[in-house]
């Protein structure tokens, strides 16, 4: 796709529809001449058959009556058609009774009787010339002859003409001239169509190709820009929205790509003030445990997670006796301090996965996944005693202690959550019945454990 195209394209199109057009034309011009020449030979063989029937009308009458010289003499006393070359009588088994014209004419046209028989009904042939003849073919026609009232037939007559104004010559330049027709009508279509082709449909299929692909090459490529014409035009429409499409899908890109960092940073940065903020409604501000709210949407999950999996999970319900003379006698700021004491004392108690808890006042829980009930007991009976080491220096009496409630789900089989936490309230009542500052394990009967 070089400098050679030095057509517009409107031109090239223009170009080779006129080609098109005008060998169509010439086609059809050819083709139309062509028929009034077949038209002008079926003339001239109705022509002769029309003569010929005409000499059997005459004839027929006398081959009834006369005897077998008669036809001759008849024949020879006929009006003689200046179309005419020959004329014969045959009788029914195809022996000659008469005949006028030449011998060889005869015997020539007998040979194409003889060939392929005589025929039943009336015939014409197309008869090539012999070589001393002009005529470029004859036209032989047979006409049955039949008895009028039996329709036998009784012989045949032959009749020979030339076509009417028709000379070797010309009936040669005829056909030669309407295949030269022919033959520049077909090459011009085929010319216009190659051009079109050539000029239009391939660049116009290419740059769609091009378009169409762009992934497997840059637009860029190859594109006939250098065109002189409405497809060069085009080739550089299509790069320039190439360019532009590349650099909005770019800018596209990016902003995409920013977007989804902004997005992911404001959703983390979402997260982590939803962390905080449950956090926050989650624990207790005095002690920094858990709230009981945090027992409300934790403890089923947990529950139902260890039961799923065949694991144990203990329940330690915790209460401070005495607590409130603590604050009657040495004020509320004292009983502050010792709720946070033992926030700090049952975080030590704690592993990953482990929730404790401050229902209220002076009441927490512990809840222990995956510890038995003789650990979560052990466990218990640690956190009284220390408790007790630190509130022995008060000047109190009674002196704050710690009563505790422990059941777990393997050991005492509760139906649900609800009825392992009633247990080991059950077990803390107890506990505080016993004689407080004890550990007791739930049963139908609770037996307190002596904290030594």
């Amino acid at each position: 796709m070089g400098r050679r195209h030095k057509l517009s394209l409107r031109t090239s199109l223009w170009l080779a529809v006129a080609v098109t057009v005008a060998s169509t034309v010439l086609g059809a011009s050819a083709l139309y001449g062509y028929q009034l020449y077949r038209s002008a030979r079926q003339l001239d063989r109705l022509r002769v058959r029309a003569i010929a029937e005409t000499y059997a009308a005459q004839v027929e009458p006398l081959l009834l009556t006369s005897s077998t010289s008669a036809p001759a003499d008849y024949v020879d006393r006929l009006p003689w058609h200046q179309s005419v070359c020959l004329l014969a009588v045959l009788d029914p088994e195809g022996h000659v009774l008469a005949h006028r014209g030449g011998q060889a004419l005869l015997e020539r046209f007998l040979a194409v009787i003889d060939a392929e028989g005589v025929p039943a009904e009336g015939h014409t042939w197309d008869v090539p010339a012999i070589a001393e003849d002009p005529i470029p073919h004859l036209l032989l026609t047979a006409i049955p002859l039949r008895s009028g009232g039996s329709g036998e037939r009784i012989g045949t007559l032959i009749c020979a003409g030339r076509p009417a104004g028709t000379s070797t010559a010309t009936a040669r330049d005829i056909w030669t001239f309407f295949l030269c027709l022919m033959v520049i009508a077909l090459a011009g279509i085929l010319l216009g169509s190659w051009y079109l082709r050539q000029s239009v449909v391939r660049p116009l299929a290419y740059l769609t190709h091009r378009v169409m692909n762009t992934e497997d090459a840059p637009v860029q490529a190859e594109l006939p820009t250098d065109r002189p014409d409405e497809i060069g035009d085009l080739a550089k429409v299509l790069i320039d929205l190439n360019v532009n499409a590349e650099n909005w899908r770019r800018r596209t890109l990016e902003l995409r790509h920013s977007l989804s960092r902004r997005v992911n940073t404001e959703t983390a940065k979402i997260a982590r003030e939803l962390q905080a903020a449950k956090r926050k409604v989650w624990t207790d501000p005095l002690t920094r445990l858990g709230n009981r709210r945090l027992l409300d949407d934790k403890f089923t999950d947990v529950y139902r997670a260890q039961q799923g999996a065949g694991q144990d999970l203990a329940v330690a319900m915790i209460d401070v006796d005495h607590f409130k003379t603590l604050n009657d006698t040495l004020g509320h700021q004292a009983g502050d301090e010792l709720l946070q004491f033992i926030g700090e004392l049952l975080r030590q108690c704690l592993r990953e996965g482990d929730l404790a808890v401050r229902f209220g006042g002076d009441e927490f829980a512990l809840i222990l996944p995956g510890v038995s009930c003789a650990d979560a007991r052990t466990i218990a009976e640690r956190t009284v005693r220390l408790f007790a080491q630190r509130t022995s220096s008060l000047a109190i009496k009674p002196k704050p202690t710690m009563s505790v409630g422990v059941a777990s789900r393997i050991e005492h089989h509760p139906a649900s959550a609800e009825d392992l936490m009633r247990m080991a309230d059950q077990a803390l009542y107890a506990a505080k019945r016993a004689g407080k500052a004890q550990v007791t394990v739930y049963s139908p009967t609770p037996r307190p454990a002596t904290v030594r």
